[in-house]
């Protein structure tokens, strides 16, 4: 014990020592002066002196705090029962520095009321932006405690602008980031969202339909849309209705049986789609076009995805009508200028990328691998090896079967040297092996 005291005196009157020989950084002689006088009881009285300690937590003087939170944080648990009196985090002088000693302490928890209504907004933010993700959302026992917890703070009696910070902070970013993996929310984390939705001011409640709107859509959240939808305010309602609407597409992507596909085009064969709201026609017309694609049935498909087009014309709607040429109608000049306007509506996307690579495709087919070097030059990525997933090899290959196509047989082996430099990995290095053999092998010839 007498060791661990001699330590932390020791390693404060370094610290004094260094802070005082910039005196314009640490206050007045008074300032000094009070310093010294804390470290001298807290040598003569070691812990005991630890209620001072928290005490000076609340000094007006940044100096003092400082050093009070530099003892307490060489302490650290054992300076728990000093903070039990109660700290009066409200003090109009407790910032970063405070909450970075009650932290030390072990006590940040239990402050966690008086530091998120604290009247300082850069209290409360310094919690939210720098404790609350790093420190308190560590695992599942924990999360569960502080939604308790902060359920209770959000429905006592604060302030709107207080009750908006939770509900942005905790609710939404801190909970979002432990409770969604992967674009998927977990059924507890709607549950949550749903009993502040009822508490939540109308900018609020936005937020959450906003939030909600862009995870994958789950019998939970879907429940929770259709109240927004049928309660909420115009805006709210629609931006529900195009996120219960992305869920069905979503929905029938992912899971693709027919049942499914012929329950969605049943409800809706007929509907005139003209009469709803634009961006809702959009996303209605779009999804009956991908549902008569499934069905096998082209040119209905074609003209929903035609008329989707024509409310937004943007790239994913053109790549399917792209797909459903080449793919169904077997019909490539089309296809290629769909693919085409694909491409030049959503740049550096895998929108873009597969659209590009099928158009060029298509080209080097029909014998047209001029019009296919064009397309790729105009529209490749800056740096093809540092694409993610696949696309890296795939342009590559493009590029290298595109300039063989034109007999240039050395540049398409600069291409697949350029893959074996990229290390795309051991299948991928394999294949551009063989295809450079094989290159080399037509230039002997």
């Amino acid at each position: 014990y007498a060791c661990r005291v001699f330590y932390v005196v020791l390693t404060g009157i370094i610290l004094l020592s260094c802070l005082e020989s910039r005196a314009g950084a640490f206050g007045s002689e008074s300032a000094r002066k009070a310093r010294n006088k804390l470290l001298e009881t807290f040598r003569e009285k070691g812990e005991e002196a630890l209620p001072l300690i928290v005490d000076a937590l609340e000094d007006e003087r940044e100096a003092m705090r400082r050093t009070a939170a530099h003892l307490i944080g060489d302490l650290g648990a054992s300076a728990r029962e000093a903070f039990e009196p109660g700290l009066k985090v409200q003090d109009e002088h407790v910032n970063h520095t405070v909450l970075e000693a009650i932290l030390e302490a072990g006590m940040l928890e239990q402050y966690i009321e008086p530091v998120v209504t604290h009247d300082a907004d850069s209290v409360r933010r310094y919690f939210h932006y720098r404790l609350l993700p790093q420190q308190l959302l560590v695992d599942e026992e924990r999360a569960e405690k502080l939604v308790e917890r902060f359920d209770a703070i959000y429905y006592s009696d604060i302030s709107d602008e207080v009750r908006s910070e939770i509900l942005r902070h905790f609710y939404l970013r801190g909970l979002g980031e432990y409770m969604v993996q992967d674009g998927q929310p977990s059924d507890d984390y709607i549950e949550i969202l749903e009993r502040v939705y009822g508490m939540a001011c109308e900018t609020d409640r936005r937020r959450i339909v906003d939030a909600v709107s862009e995870l994958t859509v789950t019998d939970a959240s879907a429940r929770l849309l259709a109240n927004a939808r049928d309660e909420g305010e115009d805006e709210i309602a629609e931006t529900a209705r195009r996120a219960i609407i992305a869920g069905k597409l979503q929905e029938l992507e992912e899971k693709g049986d027919q049942e499914l596909v012929s329950e969605f085009g049943s409800r809706f064969d007929g509907v005139d789609f003209d009469t709803w709201p634009e961006d809702l026609a959009y996303e209605a017309f779009y999804m009956r076009g991908r549902a008569h694609r499934r069905l096998g049935k082209p040119e209905a498909a074609i003209e929903d995805i035609k008329r989707a087009i024509s409310y937004n014309d943007n790239a994913r709607a053109y790549k399917v009508l792209g797909d459903i040429y080449i793919d169904q109608l077997d019909e490539p000049e089309p296809a290629v200028e769909a693919f085409k306007n694909a491409a030049r509506r959503d740049w550096a996307s895998h929108v873009n990328h597969r659209s590009v690579l099928r158009a060029a495709a298509i080209l080097r087919d029909l014998g047209r691998p001029e019009e296919a070097l064009e397309l790729l030059v105009e529209q490749k990525p800056k740096e093809i090896e540092g694409l993610g997933g696949s696309w890296g090899p795939r342009y590559v290959r493009s590029f290298a079967n595109t300039l063989e196509a034109l007999g240039d047989h050395e540049a398409g082996i600069e291409y697949y040297r350029r893959m074996l430099a990229a290390d795309f990995g051991e299948r991928q290095n394999e294949q551009a092996k063989e295809a450079i053999e094989k290159l080399e092998k037509k230039m002997e010839k």
